[in-house]
Formats: C-alpha cells, sequence, structure tokens
C-alpha cells in the first residue's frame, strides 16, 4: 500500500496525547466505528484519513469512502457505490489512494472497469453536505477490450506519477499506457498449496507498495486458503517474481517504512475444511501485523487483529489498520522495546473520543447505465 508519511501535531484526530521525548506508555485506541467492512487506507496532505468501505455485500449502493477530517470530524466523501458478493466474497470499494503530488485522489471498486479519480487543490479536505456520487468523479485506466479492471485492490505510483493497481479478480497488476488505457504488466501464475502437493490456488494479488525499482505484492491465495498458501513477491526486475516471503496466511498488504524495511499484514487463519463461500470460518483474532527483520524473518509486532484489510505508517510511530468485519479502524503505537513486542489488541473496545460513523441512506441496487467518458462524449 502506498504509504504517505506526514508530521502530526499534538492533536491527531485526538487519537493520542502530545508526546515529549520521555518515554511514555503506548496507547492503542479504536478511531473509528460504525465502518461497512474497511479496507483500504489513504492519508491526505492535510492529514485527513480515507477509508474505502465494500459496503454490507447485500446487492445495494452501500459501498464508498469514507472521510476523516483533520480536524476529527467523520462522515461520507463518496458514496452510493454498489456492493454485492463475488463467489462469496465481499466485492465493493476496496481501494482508494492519493498521488504522490497530493493532487489526485484515486478510488477503485468492484467491475466499474476503470479507477474513479477526485481532483484535490491546497485546501484541506472538507466533507460534503452530500456524499459525491461516482457520476461527480472523473475516471482513469479506461478499459480495453481484453485489459480491464475488474478488482482493483492497492494502487502504488511510478517514478512519473502515474497509478499502478493490483487486481485481484484478475490475478495481475496494471498500468496505464499512452493513451491512459488499462495494460496488464503482469498476471500472477497460481500457486503451490502447501497442505495438498496435488493441489494449487489462485495468486489473488492485494497488497501493493514501491521498494526502490521493484513493487512488493502480496499474494493472498485463494479457496480454500490453506495454511502458509500466502506469499510476498517483487515484480520489476525480473521477468519473474522474486520471492520475498512464503509460508503466510493470507497476506493482504504491505508497506515500506521510512528506514526501508517491509512490514506485512496478514488477513486470518481459515478454518481447514471450511466453506470459501460462506464467509464465516475466518478465526477471529488470527490476524496479525510483523516486521521483516535484516534476516528475512517475520518479526510479529501486532497481534490478535480480527480480518484486517489494510494499514497506514505514519512517522509519528502511530499505524491505523482496518478490521473488515468489526466495521472499524484502530490507531496503534507499538512501545519503543521491541523485546515487548508483540503486543495484542484482541480486546481493544471503543471508549469515548472513539468516533461514530452516521447510518447512511442505502438503496437496493439498480444496474447503472454505461458510465460516459471524455474518451466516449
Amino acid at each position: 500500500m502506498f504509504v504517505r508519511f506526514v508530521v502530526f501535531g499534538c492533536f491527531t484526530f485526538l487519537l493520542i496525547a502530545c508526546q515529549t521525548e520521555t518515554a511514555v506508555s503506548p496507547t492503542t485506541r479504536v478511531l473509528a466505528e460504525g465502518l461497512l467492512n474497511p479496507i483500504g487506507l489513504a492519508q491526505l496532505p492535510d492529514g485527513g484519513l480515507l477509508i474505502a468501505e465494500m459496503g454490507t455485500g447485500a446487492g445495494d449502493n452501500s459501498a464508498g469512502v469514507t472521510l476523516i477530517t483533520a480536524e476529527g470530524q467523520i462522515g461520507r466523501l463518496v458514496s452510493g457505490i454498489p456492493s454485492t458478493r463475488d463467489s462469496g466474497d465481499l466485492a465493493g470499494a476496496p481501494l482508494v489512494g492519493v498521488s504522490p503530488d497530493g493532487r489526485t485522489l484515486y478510488i477503485g471498486h468492484f467491475n466499474a472497469n476503470r479507477l474513479w479519480t477526485l481532483p484535490l487543490n491546497d485546501d484541506p479536505l472538507a466533507l460534503p453536505d452530500e456524499p459525491l456520487a461516482t457520476e461527480k468523479l472523473d475516471s482513469a485506466m479506461f478499459p480495453q477490450v481484453i485489459d480491464k479492471l475488474i478488482n482493483p485492490f492497492d494502487i502504488a505510483f511510478d517514478d512519473a506519477g502515474l497509478p499502478i493497481v493490483t487486481d485481484a479478480s484478475m490475478n495481475g497488476v496494471a498500468r496505464p499506457n499512452a493513451a491512459g488505457k488499462t495494460h496488464f504488466i503482469h498476471i500472477f501464475d497460481r500457486l503451490p498449496d502447501p497442505t495438498n502437493d496435488a493441489r494449487t490456488i489462485d495468486a489473488v494479488p492485494t497488497g501493493f507498495a514501491r521498494l526502490g525499482d521493484e513493487y512488493l505484492v502480496t499474494l493472498t491465495g485463494g479457496c480454500p486458503f490453506p495454511v502458509g498458501g500466502g506469499q510476498l513477491v517483487a515484480i520489476g526486475q525480473t521477468q519473474r517474481p522474486r520471492q520475498v516471503l512464503t509460508g503466510l496466511n493470507m497476506p493482504i498488504d504491505v508497506a515500506v517504512d521510512g528506514n526501508g524495511r517491509i512490514w506485512v499484514l496478514e488477513f486470518a487463519r481459515f478454518r481447514e475444511g471450511g466453506d470459501c463461500f460462506a464467509g464465516g470460518d475466518y478465526v477471529v483474532g488470527s490476524g496479525r501485523l510483523s516486521r521483516v527483520d535484516a534476516d528475512g524473518q517475520l518479526q510479529p509486532a501486532i497481534t490478535g487483529l480480527n480480518t484486517p484489510g489494510a494499514f497506514l505508517l505514519t512517522d509519528e510511530d502511530t499505524i491505523f489498520i482496518s478490521e473488515v468485519f468489526p466495521g472499524r479502524v484502530l490507531a496503534v503505537q507499538l512501545p519503543q522495546d521491541e523485546a515487548s513486542w508483540p503486543i495484542s489488541v484482541a480486546d481493544i473496545q471503543p471508549d469515548d473520543q472513539t468516533l461514530t460513523v452516521n447510518a447512511i441512506p442505502i438503496a437496493t441496487f439498480t444496474p447503472r447505465k454505461p458510465v460516459a467518458t471524455r474518451e466516449s462524449e
């Protein structure tokens, strides 16, 4: 996931008390609750936080993007996006990102065959009187006959600031060509099932982050979600992906911190023999966030996460983490003494400063007319 490092002041969504140079106890809080299956996270230049929501998955228009402003207000920025299920999985809006220059907001949602964009300026982004509909947004990465986005999941940017995205349904990575149309630059092979030599699983690329001249990709792995079936790979330097880590449990996000260290988020362990299409066999509290140490081994930092979807690092050592099924976002500060890692957030509860999203109008989804774009107008 693209990480923007922002210097926060003492007022950070009322998340943490002002820090001094003396050591203080780390804090972990529920920043926001009442979200509809949140996944993607992105930071605005003004310090605001964007949260992509998959919606209810009930065939309605409940997916969208929520904004927490730098002043601590919360509400829907974009709404009315279709929310359904695809082979049992939630299909809504998993992707939100901000360009490196802070001038463009990107949103991806299932089967839109493009990215939605919103221009940004120097003014802090404020909540609109009414949430924006996608008809009010611009488009990027237009579809071609074969190359088109189905399930854009995460976003990074090249040297020119152009978007590159993972597509979890297409098992690939795509970027815009010179004409602004979608072009897949990599399609992943199926992965081995470490529990069954006779079986392979879909790669399912999800999290995405740039590391030098390469791009890191979490391969979550598809049904039956075997234990240890996920991988972290790097693409860009060689024709075939370079394996970074194997044996992961449904890795779903990756980021690189200011010191060049890799962090990996694992979604959950899946119960052996569970039903891939019912969505109820993910082991509660089995998600974790880890850092890769100098020897290339995982160092667990945060455990007890319940279906985490994405995480965001900041340079004040606060880590934001979305939890999909609980519908909330956590703000975690790790102890400075790494010998006390990992910490568990399994029992963390909302407090009187937790932000709650107001209920939004939800209508049964009706198919939209084809979206008019500047190319077709």
